[in-house]
């Protein structure tokens, strides 16, 4: 987190702040080694004034033909409980969701109960 802080400009001094976020927002995350073939979606996000336009839904199509490119058997990507929109893009998509892990440390820290696993077939 170090690396992260200093290429984001952030003082030294917050260093602590930041690794104590990324350790709760850690116990959210899958701890399972990434499965061979898989071809993964993470931190896609629109600004505000952009949304509701159709954009990440041909943004998603050529993620997915890139994956498909790169010969990868399946797509995967976490999605925050709660973010109704992103599922609902991912679902619509052909996504499943197929596994979410909740923590109470996520929901403490970051106002969000886990995350749910989604995957695609390519």
């Amino acid at each position: 987190m170090t690396k992260v802080d200093q290429k984001l400009g952030r003082n030294a001094a917050v260093a602590p702040e930041s690794q104590a976020a990324f350790d709760y927002f850690a116990t959210c995350a899958w701890k399972d080694p990434i499965e061979p073939g898989a071809w993964i979606i993470e931190s896609v996000a629109t600004l505000p004034e952009f949304r509701r336009r159709r954009l990440m839904t041909g943004l998603l199509e050529g993620i997915l033909e890139e994956g498909r490119l790169h010969g990868c058997d399946f797509a995967r990507v976490s999605v925050v409980i709660n973010n109704t929109a992103a599922e609902e893009l991912y679902k619509n998509a052909g996504f499943e969701v197929v596994d979410e892990k909740r923590t109470p440390q996520c929901e403490y820290v970051f106002g969000f109960p886990g995350l749910r696993l989604l995957k695609k077939l390519l």
